[in-house]
């Protein structure tokens, strides 16, 4: 009848309709899950750690990391990206990502040459908001004169207009940072083997520092240490002399609640029989124009004795037992200077820092512990 006719058909475009608005319903729940997919996979370009090698790198896509010519070394970002690690090895190579090492050739080998070789790296910061470059020396081992701190090979920088001490000696776990003055264009760190030793070994890590970063380092501090205490060495302190020509700043950032800054001769063996603060041949203290006079000695601002030499840390002339020297300052730092001749009896230091609470009568500069 029409009356069937008319119900037939209004129950099936009635169905039509439900079946239509359950297919909208599931297509939209499928677009939201893969929207949500995509949320997830776009993560920071984050610092991360290599899974086999420990070195640190950046966290990229797999194929962010290949067209950048890093090396794929583990995941990050909960496994939607890769820890992707740069190291040049190669002499003459370019630095052009953040976060970067490098080697000598065939690291972890040593270098060997027959001739006396150069190996020159250069490293382009990101953009124009780069202030700094941090070097990590990770590994670094360059022959350097037992007799008188000269260096046989040598390693020097280009960087920015300041002027920066040329290193050699066993220099592993020291760190330096270096200004660029926001340049763009190419750094360079130059490394040279000398043919009459034939050998060096060197991994270093290479970050680039924003210059807004709160891990900047103040302008003109070649060290930057953090923490509430903390052990600062001269470069080759463990070959057993200081180098030539050195003058910089080893700079401590002040925690809160801190109004001073003491300094001590780290405790230690490592040295024997030798103290672990030698900068001069002389069995006592030297301290102000005295130590000055010296082919090495160190500053410390804000302390009674300010400058210190000889073969004791105190801040009274004559002296003969290591003592603490405590300084008032907004800036606590320490200098460091050696002049450009044979360091014959001078060895470095190993000094102890422990920032003092605003509240402590150590921040009374004139204080001397023996």
């Amino acid at each position: 009848t029409m009356w069937s006719r008319i119900c037939l058909v209004s129950f099936l475009l009635l169905s039509f309709c439900s079946w239509l608005k359950a297919e909208v319903k599931e297509e939209t729940t499928r677009n939201q899950k893969l929207f949500s997919l995509f949320s997830i996979v776009t993560f920071p370009n984050d610092m991360c750690t290599g899974k086999d090698s420990g070195d640190m790198g950046t966290c990229f896509t797999t194929s962010e990391c290949s067209s950048k010519g890093g090396k794929v070394d583990g995941n990050c970002a909960a496994g939607f990206g890769v820890c992707c690690t740069f190291t040049f090895s190669s002499c003459g190579s370019s630095v052009t990502q953040n976060t970067s090492y490098i080697t000598n050739p065939s690291y972890p080998s040593a270098y060997t040459v027959t001739s006396t070789t150069s190996c020159t790296y250069s490293v382009t910061p990101l953009n124009s908001d780069i202030c700094q470059l941090r070097l990590d020396l990770d590994t670094f081992n360059l022959a350097s004169s037992t007799t008188d701190g000269s260096c046989t090979d040598t390693f020097a920088i280009s960087v920015g207009d300041m002027d920066y001490p040329d290193l050699c000696g066993i220099n592993s776990g020291q760190h330096m940072y270096l200004e660029t003055d926001r340049a763009t264009s190419s750094q360079t760190l130059t490394l040279t083997v000398a043919a009459t030793t034939g050998s060096a070994t060197f991994k270093i890590k290479i970050s680039q520092i924003p210059c807004f970063a709160n891990y900047k380092a103040p302008s003109g501090c070649l060290q930057y240490y953090t923490g509430r205490s903390g052990r600062v060495k001269s470069f080759n302190r463990s070959n057993g002399k200081m180098l030539y020509n050195l003058r910089y700043s080893a700079c401590v950032r002040r925690e809160p609640g801190t109004c001073g800054i003491s300094w001590a001769v780290t405790s230690t063996t490592e040295y024997s029989p030798l103290d672990a603060f030698q900068l001069s041949a002389t069995a006592s203290a030297q301290t102000g124009s005295t130590a000055a006079a010296t082919t090495a000695f160190i500053s410390i601002p804000g302390s009674f004795g300010d400058t210190f030499s000889g073969t004791t840390l105190a801040n009274t002339a004559a002296e003969t037992t290591d003592g603490v020297i405590h300084a008032s300052s907004l800036r606590y730092m320490l200098d460091v200077f050696s002049t450009n001749a044979a360091q014959t009896n001078t060895y470095g230091f190993d000094l102890t820092y422990n920032q003092n609470a605003c509240t402590s009568s150590t921040n009374d500069h004139t204080a001397l512990v023996a």
